[in-house]
């Protein structure tokens, strides 16, 4: 599977997310067994816009940048917020905060983690087939020559 794909599935994941959480935030938890009061409403319809904002990133990921290092970062950070999220949600479906569909959320955490990780994998070692191509057109003198 490649990149664009990958980036175009966890667009589609954070979109759904988060226009749910928008739109219809107590209803869609409730799903989970967690009913929100207006206070937690007001909580997931403002996380819902950091899904969004991720999902636009994701969707237009290659139009923002074409510099891979700046791309590696971005995954870097799927995979923090993935992972920490994952953990939260796995606290709170064991403790029975929420209830067994709770362990949905979990499976698209680690799904996110595992595409996030193939993908900086993949831009990790196209950075180093171009360091190691800039390496061997270098001057005589050692130093890498910048482009």
């Amino acid at each position: 599977m490649n990149i664009k794909i990958q980036t175009k599935i966890i667009s589609l994941i954070y979109l759904e997310f988060g226009i749910c959480l928008l739109l219809f935030p107590n209803s869609f938890l409730t799903f989970f067994g967690c009913p929100l009061t207006i206070q937690g409403e007001m909580v997931a319809r403002t996380f819902s816009a950091a899904l969004l904002g991720n999902a636009f990133t994701h969707f237009f990921l290659k139009k923002i940048s074409n510099n891979e290092s700046v791309l590696q970062y971005v995954f870097i950070g799927d995979m923090l917020f993935n992972s920490l999220s994952g953990i939260v949600m796995t606290h709170a479906t064991l403790t029975g905060t929420l209830n067994s569909w709770g362990w949905l959320p979990v499976g698209i955490n680690i799904l996110v983690v595992v595409i996030s990780a193939s993908i900086f994998n993949h831009l990790r070692n196209i950075i180093s087939q171009y360091n190691g191509l800039i390496s061997s057109h270098s001057s005589g003198s050692g130093k890498v020559r910048k482009m």
